[in-house]
């Protein structure tokens, strides 16, 4: 008994509760206890050297523990690190299968990161289709990007047939979003009427909207009378 006693009183609760490396007893002992939001937590720390030393590799060992437990953050970052090689050996397999698993489950990093592996086929044999299935998945979800991206595929025919009544509604959600590129590229439909009836005077709207969001093609458009 008093050997216990003696070794708590010499080692703190942390040193002899846990060895995760960190100050949080309560996290560390959640976190070995399988939960995986804290197990993201100390993943989030090592990663970025919150409160520790900054050691990607033991992130990346969190990262894993947690995506075991089917934490979906964690099974779209294992898809990156996998892919660039942070924290761990480079391995598209292992990309591709951790980027499957959160696609699998609505994340749409991973649903847009297999997008763009698929577009220009890294890591995977390219694949058009795929790209564009990848990317519209994301767009219907609401990411702006991919709804700017898919308005794109559809004018230039890209993964599906052409269509520029589509290219038009996908810009149109877009530019209504935010996306200087979308709106610039509205505003040239308008003025070409391309998927809408020509209208100059929507399209010079369109190109001071976006030229106001920075996106400098677009200023060179505006109308300066």
């Amino acid at each position: 008994m008093k050997v216990l006693f003696l070794l708590f009183f010499l080692f703190p609760l942390s040193v002899l509760a846990s060895d995760c490396g960190i100050k949080d007893f309560s996290l560390c002992q959640s976190a070995e206890n399988g939960d995986s939001l804290a197990q993201m937590k100390i993943a989030d720390m090592y990663s970025e050297g919150d409160g520790v030393k900054q050691d990607k590799h033991i992130a990346f060992e969190w990262y894993q523990k947690a995506a075991n437990q089917g934490n979906v953050e964690a099974q779209s970052i294992l898809g990156s690190l996998y892919l660039y090689g942070t924290g761990v050996n480079s391995s598209k397999p292992m990309a591709l299968k951790f980027y499957k698993m959160a696609a699998d489950q609505g994340d749409i990093i991973a649903i847009i990161s297999l997008g763009q592996m698929y577009l220009v086929g890294y890591g995977v044999k390219k694949d058009e289709v795929m790209a564009f299935n990848f990317y519209q998945k994301a767009a219907e979800l609401g990411d702006v990007s991919s709804q700017a991206i898919l308005c794109g595929f559809y004018r230039k025919g890209i993964g599906t047939d052409q269509n520029d009544d589509l290219a038009f509604e996908w810009c149109k959600k877009a530019a209504n979003k935010g996306s200087e590129s979308a709106q610039y590229a509205l505003g040239n439909m308008y003025l070409n009427g391309v998927g809408v009836k020509q209208d100059i005077s929507e399209s010079q709207l369109w190109f001071k909207e976006s030229c106001d969001n920075g996106f400098d093609f677009a200023c060179s458009k505006v109308d300066k009378k």
